[in-house]
C-alpha cells in the first residue's frame, strides 16, 4: 500500500520550492525529512513594516510523498548486532521514532511486515536477541534479558503488557546482578534461578529465607 502524495502549508522565507527539494514536516513524532514532488510558490503574507516592504514569510503549499509508515522490513545494519524494524523512504531507513540511518550494501533485509509498529514480530528483533543481566524473570524462573533501560519497551512489545502488569503477576523486574525488583514473595524457581546465577540474594539466604519466597 502506497501513501498518497499529501498537501502540506508550511512557512518559508520567499522563495521557490522545486520538486527534489528536501523539506521538514513535524508530524507523528517528527521533524522528518520529505521530498518535494510538485512545484509551488512562494506568496507573500504578513510585512514587518508598513513602509519597509520586506515580509517576515511566505506560505507555500508543498506537495510531498509519504512513505508508507505501515510497511516495514527487518533490517540489519553491519554496525548493528541485531535487525529492527525500519520503514524504507528511498536512500534511508526510518525507525519508529523518526530516526534515519543512510542505506549501505551490507544492509540485510530479512523479513517484512505490515501495519502498527507494536503489533509487529519483535522477538527477531535486537530487543529480544539480546544478551544482558538486565530483563525479567518468570515465576517459573525463565528469564527475559532485555537491556537495563528497556523493560517497559520490552513488556509492551514482546508481552503486549505493561511493566506495572508484569510485576503485579509475581514477574521479577531485574537491573543487574545487585539489584532487582520483586513486588510479590519469590516462587522457589525464581529465587533458585537468582541464586544459582549469582545475582544478590543475601536477604533470602538468612534464616528467614523459607518465609521469604513461596513454598510448593
Amino acid at each position: 500500500m502506497k501513501s498518497k502524495p499529501t498537501e502540506h502549508s508550511v512557512t518559508r522565507d520567499g522563495r521557490t520550492v522545486t520538486p527534489g527539494d528536501t523539506i521538514f514536516v513535524t508530524s507523528n513524532g517528527g521533524p522528518f525529512e520529505r521530498k518535494v514532488i510538485a512545484e509551488c510558490y512562494a506568496k507573500k503574507i504578513a510585512y514587518t513594516e508598513p513602509d519597509s516592504g520586506g515580509y517576515i514569510g511566505a506560505k507555500l503549499t508543498i506537495v510531498y510523498a509519504e512513505p508508507d509508515l505501515y510497511a516495514w522490513k527487518l533490517v540489519k545494519i553491519p554496525c548493528w548486532g541485531a535487525p529492527y524494524w525500519m520503514n524504507d523512504i528511498g536512500d534511508y531507513w526510518l525507525n519508529q521514532n523518526g530516526g534515519r540511518t543512510p542505506k549501505s550494501e551490507g544492509d540485510v533485509v530479512s523479513g517484512e511486515g505490515f501495519g502498527q509498529f507494536k503489533d509487529l514480530d519483535h522477538k527477531k528483533t535486537g530487543l529480544a536477541l539480546i544478551k544482558s543481566d538486565a530483563g525479567w524473570l518468570s515465576r517459573e524462573g525463565r528469564f527475559y534479558p532485555c537491556r537495563n533501560v528497556e523493560h517497559e519497551n520490552y513488556a509492551d512489545l514482546i508481552f503486549h503488557s505493561s511493566g506495572r502488569s508484569m510485576e503485579k503477576k509475581g514477574w521479577v523486574r531485574i537491573y543487574s546482578k545487585r539489584e532487582w525488583i520483586a513486588t510479590k514473595r519469590l516462587s522457589p524457581d525464581q529465587f533458585r534461578w537468582l541464586h544459582e546465577g549469582g545475582y544478590d540474594t543475601e536477604d533470602y539466604n538468612s534464616d528467614l529465607a523459607p518465609h521469604l519466597f513461596e513454598k510448593n
